[in-house]
Formats: structure tokens, sequence, C-alpha cells
């Protein structure tokens, strides 16, 4: 329940928590109040290569540990998606679902160089977009990632989008 509170809060629908497959962990202490992100390619074997989870009563983050990093939301893309949203983090990729958006999170947020790592493993299914608009928050380590991320996946396919509040979930 306080997962799904901590959802609903945030203005999730219960048909955007099914369909990225989020789920509750019980934690150490036997108190339910993490959500779990899993990171789940489609067509292989449908498990999650990673997860990330989050204490809904404070702002604390941690990942599965030697797990691959890539970018969340796979899973739930259309097949034929030939534009995508790039954004910040589990909870705007919900959001942006929420508002129809075909969308991926990336998982260590804005930034520059060892933050993007996860290229490399993604690089081979994010050929099929022709255009990546990228909805990064505006501070300045979302500036360097915008800039780093459009010089690694095209600047000819790649668009900024400049959102009224800080991230799209804010939106």
């Amino acid at each position: 329940p306080e997962v799904l509170a901590w959802c609903y809060g945030r203005g999730f629908s219960e048909e955007v928590i099914t369909k990225y497959r989020l789920f509750a962990d019980i934690g150490k202490h036997g108190n339910a109040a993490n959500v779990v992100f899993p990171y789940i390619m489609p067509g292989r074997d449908e498990k999650a290569f990673h997860l990330k989870f989050r204490d809904t009563r404070e702002k604390n983050v941690w990942t599965s540990k030697g797990t691959r990093k890539g970018l969340f939301g796979w899973h739930a893309l259309e097949p034929s998606a030939r534009s995508v949203l790039l954004v910040e983090g589990e909870p705007d990729v919900l959001a942006a679902a929420t508002y129809g958006f075909q969308a991926l999170g990336i998982p260590n947020g804005g930034g520059g160089g060892r933050m993007h790592e996860w290229i490399e493993n993604e690089w081979d299914d994010l050929v099929r977009f022709d255009t990546i608009f990228l909805a990064i928050e505006s501070d300045g380590a979302g500036m360097v990632a915008m800039h780093e991320l459009a010089e690694r996946l095209g600047r000819e396919r790649c668009r900024v989008v400049k959102l009224p509040y800080k991230d799209i979930n804010l939106c």
C-alpha cells in the first residue's frame, strides 16, 4: 500500500504502474516502503537485467550489484516507435508514459563521462530511432548530459526539449 500511495501521489495510473512492472520490496526490516524499477529488454527472456530501488519515505536510491547498466522502460515501448523521449530517471519515464510519450530513462541522471557508460550497452537498440528527444533537467549536470548525449547519439537525430519545470514528473 505504501508503494502504491507513493506512485499515485506522483500521478501514475495503475495502468502505467502495471505496464512498467513496478513492485514493492519488503526490505531488511519488514517494511514495504521501497519501490523497485525493473529494467527489462523485450524478447530477451523478459527477465530484469538490472533493478533500481527507491525508498518511498526518503529519497534513498540504490541498484542491484554486478548487473548491466542500461535504459529503463524498453519493455513498455511500442515496437514500431521510431522516436523516443530520453529522461532522467524512472519516475520521469512513468510521467512521460502518463502523458502518452514513448520514453526511456537514463540510469544515472545528468552529468558526463562515466555517467553514460550505458550507451555502449544500448547502442544497437537505439539505432532504430530516427529522433531522440532529450528532456533532461536544465541544471548544470543536465546541460553537460545533453551536450554529451547529443554528441554520442548523433546531433542530427537529437532534439532538446525545454521543460517549463525542473523535470517531466513535475510537469
